[in-house]
């Protein structure tokens, strides 16, 4: 078109040209020579009407002219017109382009978003909506919604302050449409969304235009609400257990804390800001320093923070508080604040009081029945020792038959009668917690030897066999209890005579590991009498149980060797365990480990070496003084050392003693520990420190009628070398006597 415009401009200067040229060529032959001057001759008309076509033709040319003029003006208007058309066409284009290209980028925006796009134009009502805003609801890409339908979508519970919002961002109210609430999903749920909108107005403010997104804040509001119900979780939990968290900046020292905080100050009401100084004057002045030092020791040290107080409450009970904490750090690492928790521990305290309070009453108790036994156990071992001395010294002198079974009848009931006391003591022991255990080398081979020999008597008089099945081969002195040990296999080995009348029984013994360090044992006792019950089996080990009542009536006892066994076994690590055929027998096996001491003298010998024969007991040559207060008991001691031929002395109590060991050289003093004038503990004390090594060297030995463990351990503290109870065994006491005596005699 604009080349149509200048090809019709040049046309018509052209034409303009061609006519002034025509023109001027009339002119010039109007007042030229030629035919002109021919003309001169003609009338005047003509001179008139050739001077007006003259005149004419001149006109004609300036108003040619003008025409031309004005031609050259719209040319020029034209062609500005034309270039300024072309930069409008330009920007017009490019306008075009950025806009196409930013409607591609504001639908990929949208199509990669997971916030979905919408647009709301409210004059002309049309809902536009990307992609990612159906996606959010369930729907298909290419879905359409309306105004209407998506409001009706809202959460009934949330319309109501949904459409409150937008009512007011529609009026103009806010510049921006915030809004928060559940929308319904295309497969009947509801899930959260944000709507956040920018409003577009008209020049006179009304609101034409809605455009924002909606963002899917559903699983946000299920970590809100998770975290809402764990806080409220938190706080009922801190309401309970009475315990505010706190947080003090060390700066300004402002406090911050959570509600619970005021309650476990005795402040009722939840809102109630108490201060630093409100807090402190609650806490009973003897703590309040304390309480201060210790928070403030622990801030300067960046330290945690514990201490227990009492405070006066604001209705002026007292309570107990426990206050814990820490140090806080902020992004440059220092330490900025204090934060910890305070909990009311009143009922905690007062309970752990009632507790100490039994406590001491369950002690006190049990040392008023520790003490009521050791005094019962004295006070009945006394007479027992005479009772059990005299019965076993006439039936070693030969008694008739009628007398030798009263006689056996007699021992036999002191015997029961003791070893229930003794029962009862230990279990009291075990009970207590008291029993402790010794760690020295025995050698084991001895130990069970000494168990044939002790209860060959006893098999014999029911014409039982008692053998030794000693596999284990020990070549080294263990380290252990060789006592408890002894009164384990005592308690089984006795057991097992009570209640087998024919065939007899077995005492065994076989290595299960051996390493190095130490070796594993298995003791077994099997016999051929009557047998347990398969339901009884477990129950043989319990307190004061046996495998039947008719069992107690016909055999008697207590029911305490077996529990008391069984507890002294676990106690040293080991296990104890039955195998039982009613009417065949039964064998009781028990397992402890052991650490390994020294050679033994003359090691790898068979261990199932003959039980030697009893021999004639003598001591003969040996110098015993018995200091004794007891007159009974000096005359049981007496007869038995003049049985085996030692030369006696007594003393009546414990200054005597001291007195006479330096008037005399005994070789080995039976001192009892309860006397007159001075005791057992002091006479031994004071000759200990008596000038010499003889005094030091002197075999003391403890026969006394006290069965206590703290008894025994006090009495070898105090420096004696033995310790035996009333009433004692005679073979016992002569073994001790005689031991003793060999190792204080000094080495070539």
């Amino acid at each position: 078109m604009r080349e149509k415009n200048r090809m019709s401009t040049g046309r018509l200067m052209n034409m303009f040209k061609s006519v002034s040229a025509a023109l001027s060529r009339l002119g010039s032959r109007l007042t030229g020579s030629g035919d002109f001057g021919q003309l001169r001759s003609d009338t005047a008309e003509a001179e008139v009407e050739r001077i007006n076509s003259m005149e004419a033709v001149a006109g004609m040319q300036r108003q040619l002219q003008m025409a031309f003029y004005e031609a050259e003006r719209l040319n020029d208007e034209l062609s500005t017109r034309e270039v300024t058309l072309t930069q409008n066409l330009n920007y017009l284009t490019e306008l075009s382009a950025r806009l196409e290209e930013s409607e591609t980028r504001f639908r990929l925006a949208g199509d990669g978003s997971t916030d979905g796009i919408w647009d709301w134009n409210i004059e002309t009502s049309r809902f536009y909506c990307a992609p990612s805003w159906f996606r959010i609801l369930g729907m298909p890409d290419e879905s359409t919604i309306t105004s209407d339908e998506w409001q009706r979508l809202v959460h009934p519970d949330d319309f109501p302050a949904f459409s409150e919002t937008l009512r007011q961002a529609l009026a103009g109210n806010e510049k921006y449409f915030r809004h928060e609430h559940r929308i319904r999903h295309v497969d009947g749920h509801f899930v959260w969304v944000a709507l956040r909108a920018r409003c577009a107005n008209d020049a006179y403010g009304k609101v034409i235009r809605m455009a924002g997104t909606m963002t899917d804040t559903t699983r946000r509001k299920d970590y809100e609400l998770r975290l809402q119900t764990s806080e409220a979780g938190l706080l009922e939990a801190q309401r309970l257990a009475k315990i505010g968290s706190y947080s003090v900046e060390l700066a300004t020292g402002k406090l911050a804390f959570t509600v619970t905080f005021p309650l476990v100050f005795g402040w009722e009401d939840e809102n109630y800001f108490p201060t630093d100084a409100t807090i402190t004057n609650l806490v009973i002045e003897e703590d309040r320093v304390r309480l201060l030092a210790t928070f403030k020791e622990a801030v300067a040290v960046k330290g945690l923070f514990h201490c227990e107080y009492r405070i006066r409450k604001p209705s002026g009970e007292i309570a107990y508080l426990r206050g814990s904490g820490r140090p806080a750090f902020n992004e440059k690492h220092q330490m900025d604040r204090y934060v910890g928790t305070v909990q009311d521990i009143t009922r905690e305290r007062l309970m752990l009081e009632e507790a100490l309070e039994a406590r001491r009453a369950a002690e006190e108790a049990t040392r008023a029945k520790t003490q009521f036994l050791s005094t019962m156990s004295h006070e009945i071992r006394t007479p027992m020792n005479a009772v059990i001395g005299f019965t076993q010294l006439l039936l070693l002198e030969n008694p008739r038959p009628d007398q030798t079974e009263h006689l056996s009848t007699l021992e036999h009931s002191a015997s029961h009668l003791l070893s229930l006391i003794n029962d009862i003591l230990d279990f009291s022991k075990i009970d207590a917690g008291k029993v402790e255990f010794e760690q020295t080398a025995f050698d084991v081979n001895e130990l069970l030897n000494n168990t044939i020999r002790m209860f060959r008597l006893k098999a014999e008089e029911k014409r039982l066999s008692l053998t030794l099945d000693n596999r284990a081969n020990i070549k080294n002195y263990l380290i252990g209890d060789s006592v408890r040990i002894n009164q384990i296999v005592n308690n089984l080995a006795g057991n097992a005579i009570k209640f087998t009348f024919t065939g007899g029984l077995s005492l065994g013994c076989r290595v299960l590991s051996d390493d190095e360090e130490g070796v594993n044992l298995e003791f077994s006792v099997r016999d051929t009498g009557i047998g347990i019950p398969a339901d009884r089996q477990e129950l043989v080990f319990d307190s004061f149980t046996q495998a039947s009542s008719s069992t107690t009536r016909q055999f008697g006892g207590t029911g305490l060797g077996l529990a008391i066994s069984r507890r002294l076994v676990e106690l040293m690590g080991g296990q104890i365990w039955l195998e039982s055929t009613l009417g065949k027998g039964s064998v009781f096996f028990f397992t402890l480990r052991f650490k390994k001491g020294e050679l033994l003298p003359g090691a790898g010998h068979a261990a199932n070496l003959p039980v030697p024969e009893k021999e004639p007991l003598t001591l003969a040559g040996v110098r015993v003084l018995v200091v004794e207060d007891n007159s009974v008991n000096v005359l049981v001691a007496k007869r038995f050392l003049q049985r085996w031929k030692a030369e006696i002395d007594f003393a009546e109590n414990g200054a005597i003693a001291v007195d006479k060991v330096q008037q005399s050289d005994f070789d080995v003093v039976l001192m009892d520990l309860q006397m007159p004038v001075m005791d057992g503990y002091e006479a031994t004390r004071r000759i200990r420190e008596l000038p010499g090594e003889k005094y030091l060297r002197l075999p003391i030995l403890a026969l006394t009628a006290s069965a206590s463990i703290d008894v025994k351990t006090e009495v070898l503290n105090m420096g004696m070398d033995d310790y035996i109870t009333k009433p004692f065994n005679p073979s016992e006491l002569f073994s001790a006597i005689c031991r003793q005596v060999s190792k204080s005699v000094p080495a070539e």
